[in-house]
């Protein structure tokens, strides 16, 4: 994207982009709007100009899609040069900082879809474990009609009562068959990362904070009742439970009186 990639030939740039295939096109994409293309007179040509690199961006991409998809590696070298070469040759000039990431350096980003494509999966995949969980018909439909219900029962009763409403999260949570992963990911991940949740010209209601000492206490009573996640969903007691202790020490108070009978 620079000027010193004018100097090569278009098989230097091309070979160029078969050092990593995978990584070179993502951060063409994310940093080709940040260069002032040099060819470009005027704003308006900039943007002509820029709209026809992202045209060779996306022919690229379907074109790799169709390349790994169906197997056909014979365009290869067609995904290499309108996924890297054709859009650097159009947007090459001096990059410049439109101030959208405070503090940003004039200097090449790395590429953001790397991070924003593993959150996606996890997304999907807690999504999917609380559509099981819930026993509904998949992510969408248990985000659309069980987030804001499940939200306000697994906060309320914190709010109101503090301590005392642990009790009442416990039993939501046991009716519902969640984890506590579930619980987890239903106050904090099931949100837009860049978007408020009110309706446009709504005032945005601020959700009431639950004290530090009360989620701590939560916590705590969930990691002594053992939940994990299983092929059932919902709690599971472990090992360290009131009964079992009971039962162990029993056990070994019988071996001891044994042992001293023997003796």
């Amino acid at each position: 994207l620079g000027f010193e990639g004018g100097h090569l030939s278009i098989p230097d740039q091309t070979n160029l982009m078969f050092q990593d295939m995978d990584l070179i096109p993502l951060l063409i994409q994310e940093n080709y709007v940040n260069h002032r293309p040099k060819v470009a007179g005027s704003d308006r040509q900039r943007m002509q100009i820029v709209a026809k690199a992202a045209d060779g961006i996306s022919c690229g991409d379907l074109a790799s899609n169709m390349m790994r998809g169906e197997g056909e590696w014979s365009l290869m070298p067609f995904v290499g040069v309108m996924s890297g070469v054709f859009p650097a040759n159009y947007v090459r000039g001096a990059r410049e900082v439109f101030g959208i990431y405070p503090g940003e350096g004039n200097f090449p980003r790395f590429a953001a879809w790397l991070g924003n494509n593993s959150s996606t999966n996890k997304n999907m995949r807690l999504q999917g474990d609380l559509a099981n969980h819930l026993r509904c018909g998949g992510g969408g439909q248990a985000l659309s009609e069980y987030l804001n219900l499940l939200r306000l029962l697994l906060t309320k009763p914190l709010v109101e009562k503090g301590k005392e409403g642990i009790e009442d999260i416990l039993q939501v949570m046991q009716s519902y068959g969640l984890t506590k992963e579930d619980r987890e990911y239903l106050l904090t991940g099931a949100s837009y990362k860049n978007f408020p949740p009110a309706a446009k010209g709504a005032k945005k209601q601020k959700e009431p904070a639950v004290p530090t000492a009360v989620k701590s206490a939560l916590t705590r009573r969930l990691n002594a009742l053992g939940m994990n996640t299983d092929d059932d969903g919902g709690f599971k007691r472990g090992k360290k439970q009131g009964g079992a202790k009971a039962g162990n020490s029993k056990g070994k108070a019988k071996a001891k009186a044994k042992a001293k009978g023997k003796k």
